[in-house]
């Protein structure tokens, strides 16, 4: 009889969703989801007697076989039924007990837009408006130690190794003040 009741309220709880028990509102996905917890015991008891039975059967010598089924092997299914049957429950009072007291928010209903667009009422998926793209600065013709460094991506220790080595040309400017062309920094990078 319970077995009975559980497949019934199960298969209501798949098709309606959400409900409200014990002051609690329980949400589509939650009541679907109880109501397959539901169909649980009737399908564990149905592969469990399946596995069982197939078990049972013996074969005689003239070809014939037999199911013997016995008291003790028949309580042990109703024992295992009625475990299934516990913990389901348990898990059930569970999604139950952590279910909001108060009403989801109704959101409404907005049809879908031609090419599947939000409508431009929307503010939250109203598209942004495109930003041009500020016009990519040009680097200077001529160079400071730092810039170079920055432009070539590399420290400005190894800016100066490389001016020392001869490998950059750069005019002096006092100290470890640099200058350096653009296109001398370009010539060095593509290899010429």
């Amino acid at each position: 009889m319970i077995e009975i009741v559980c497949i019934l309220l199960g298969l209501y709880l798949l098709y309606r969703g959400q409900f409200k028990i014990a002051g609690r509102y329980i949400a589509k996905p939650q009541g679907r989801r109880i109501g397959l917890l539901l169909l649980m015991p009737s399908v564990a008891t149905f592969c469990a007697s399946f596995w069982v039975t197939l078990n049972s059967v013996t074969v005689s010598e003239d070809g014939t076989a037999s199911i013997n089924l016995d008291d003790a092997l028949l309580g042990n299914l109703l024992t295992f039924q009625l475990i299934v049957l516990a913990v389901v429950l348990v898990i059930i009072a569970s999604i139950i007990y952590n279910a909001p007291r108060t009403p989801p928010e109704e959101v409404p209903y907005v049809p879908p837009t031609p090419g599947g667009l939000p409508p431009a009422s929307d503010p939250w998926h109203t598209p942004a408006p495109i930003q041009p793209r500020a016009p990519a600065q040009r680097p200077p013709d001529i160079m400071t130690v730092q810039e170079a460094a920055g432009y070539m991506r590399i420290s400005e220790q190894e800016v100066l190794n490389l001016i020392e080595d001869g490998k950059l040309p750069a005019a002096r400017m006092g100290g470890n003040n640099y200058r350096i062309a653009r296109i001398a920094i370009d010539d060095f990078v593509s290899g010429k």
